[in-house]
């Protein structure tokens, strides 16, 4: 059966919808400049279809329409893509809304997500039919509003089985934090002095209003930006049994990705109810110690040995107990970048 003209599907996408690889549709295209009658080849990058599909909400862009991009899988059946990839500047010079000016679109620039759009077949049909109704500008608002609708919609959950985690002994609770950002500070310098050199750091405060009600900020150091005012961000979080909070990344609803945050593991966030190693370790080194002390003043030279080891147990306690919390916070840390991916965002 033929294709209408500039109707084209996705048999298999990469993204959460789906979570298979795309075929040979999703290559990245070769850079090129055909002549302004030839029609440019659909071909999508991985990350290019898994953001457009990830912000339609799985929804038709056309406003009111509640047809599905994807239909949910059956008994007898998997999931089964229904939706098309359209675009907004046709790939052809004779085509529904033609590339504007003079000059000649790149095969990136004519598949690059800001000229797409996903629609419904029957929409698709109609605003390349109806391309002097349906313009390049409505098109594009359609979309806006439509990626605006989805993000306001969007938050996230952890699945149960990933709702706690133990790491050397310690309990802690997964927590995430739905967000919107609502300003961005102007970036300043400071200059950190160290032993060996001076530093010159840049540093951002990002200030977000939580769903549930309260505001928070969140300064960043030498990192890329996080996304606009107004964009949706979920925050990964642990909570100790103590109460101290972790913030481990943060992910974009706008880009479809996590970003590592470059916060440090607060220094109670292995500190439990019971003594920990490291105060159990005082507790036997300082009455050692002191009792060393005592036995080689009252016997002299010949017990003085007990002294020295004392002193030396107890100068060891402090670079053991720091070895311990690093391979603590490391094992933490690698638990915690598989529970993000675990995240639910819908």
């Amino acid at each position: 059966m033929a294709k209408k003209r500039g109707e084209e599907r996705v048999p298999q996408l990469d993204g959460s919808l789906l979570g298979q690889r795309a075929d040979e549709a999703l290559r990245p295209a070769a850079e090129g400049h055909p002549s302004r009658g030839d029609n440019l080849p659909r071909r999508y990058t991985q990350s290019t279809v898994s953001r457009l599909y990830g912000l339609s909400g799985n929804r038709c862009a056309c406003p009111g329409c509640p047809n599905k991009i994807v239909a949910s899988p059956t008994d007898y059946d998997d999931e089964a893509v229904l939706g098309n990839i359209a675009h907004i500047y046709s790939v052809s010079a004779e085509g529904p809304r033609p590339w504007p000016g003079p000059g000649v679109p790149t095969v990136k620039e004519i598949n690059d997500i800001g000229n797409l759009v996903l629609l419904c077949a029957h929409h698709h049909r109609e605003v390349d039919a109806q391309s002097n109704t349906f313009t390049a500008k409505e098109l594009m608002q359609w979309r806006e509003n439509h990626f605006a609708r989805t993000l306001a919609r969007r938050t996230s959950s952890v699945p149960l089985e990933w709702r706690t985690i133990t790491v050397k002994g310690v309990r802690f609770d997964i927590v995430t934090t739905d967000a919107v950002l609502r300003a961005v500070s102007h970036p300043r310098t400071d200059i950190v002095s160290t032993k060996e050199a001076q530093r010159v750091t840049t540093s951002v405060d990002y200030f977000f209003e939580r769903d549930r009600g309260g505001e928070f900020s969140y300064t960043l150091t030498d990192c890329r930006s996080l996304g606009y005012v107004g964009g949706r961000f979920t925050f990964l979080s642990v909570r100790s049994e103590g109460g101290v909070y972790f913030d481990f990344s943060v992910y974009s609803h706008a880009t479809n990705e996590w970003v590592r945050l470059d916060s440090r593991v607060p220094a109670g966030l292995f500190d439990v109810e019971k003594p920990s190693r490291w105060k159990r370790g005082w507790l036997i080194a300082v009455p050692l110690w002191v009792s060393g002390m005592v036995a080689s003043w009252v016997f002299d030279f010949h017990v003085t040995l007990i002294g020295v080891g004392s002193c030396i147990a107890l100068g060891a306690i402090g670079p053991v107990y720091s070895f311990v919390g690093f391979v603590r916070e490391l094992v933490l840390r690698r638990a915690l970048s598989r529970v993000q991916w675990a995240v639910s965002i819908s």
